[in-house]
């Protein structure tokens, strides 16, 4: 029964004392708060910054597409040249 010793622990104090836990508790309340909208502004950083990666990713293998075809006359090279995202086919 520590719940009940707990509750009647609370309730046999002074008023003063529930306003401090109160606002302890909801200073808490607002740190969780203000580190999740922390967290979320991180994630989207990260997010926004993969993205960008992906795409430089995405055209720095076209310029390398685009040199090969030019060192080659228009076509593609008789080896072609893996580029780290594909696979053996």
């Amino acid at each position: 029964m520590r719940i009940a010793r707990l509750s009647r622990k609370v309730f046999d104090m002074d008023e003063r004392d529930r306003d401090r836990l109160r606002g302890d508790e909801v200073g808490e309340e607002l740190a969780i708060g203000k580190q999740e909208r922390r967290m979320a502004d991180e994630e989207r950083k990260l997010a926004r910054e993969m993205t960008e990666l992906d795409e430089a990713d995405e055209g720095a293998q076209k310029k390398i597409r685009d040199e090969l075809r030019r060192e080659h006359w228009g076509h593609e090279p008789e080896r072609r040249v893996r580029l780290p995202d594909q696979r053996r086919k």
